[in-house]
């Protein structure tokens, strides 16, 4: 299956409207280095940060994170806490649950280090 595009995302999910896309796309095409589509978008107040991560969750086929959580201090202490700043993520519980929020998701030494610790 193909990835969509998070500009198709935030319009098929009513966040921008097809004038507003065709005006970010344009700017996008006409910066060097083209710009990031999200950042244009947020710029023009035409999205959210929460709008571009949901839509960005949901690119990658992920849960978007938005409930309440507790930090997991017993993980923090196993994995370490200069790790998890230097890899921008933290341990959390929710709904009884040990989740994991990351600031950069595709950080392969982060999840390969989850993936060890079972």
């Amino acid at each position: 299956m193909p990835v969509q595009e998070i500009g198709n995302i935030l319009l098929s999910s009513k966040v921008v409207s097809k004038a507003q896309l065709e005006f970010a796309l344009d700017i996008q095409k006409n910066t060097s280095p083209g710009q990031r589509l999200g950042r244009i978008l947020k710029y023009y107040n035409f999205a959210s940060d929460e709008d571009i991560a949901k839509a960005l969750a949901k690119q990658v086929g992920w849960e978007y994170f938005d409930k309440k959580y507790i930090l997991d201090i017993q993980k923090i202490e196993k994995i370490g806490l200069d790790f998890l700043i230097d890899r921008a993520f933290i341990p959390v519980e929710s709904e009884n649950e040990l989740v994991f929020i990351f600031a950069y998701p595709f950080d392969t030494e982060a999840t390969d280090l989850l993936v060890s610790l079972g």
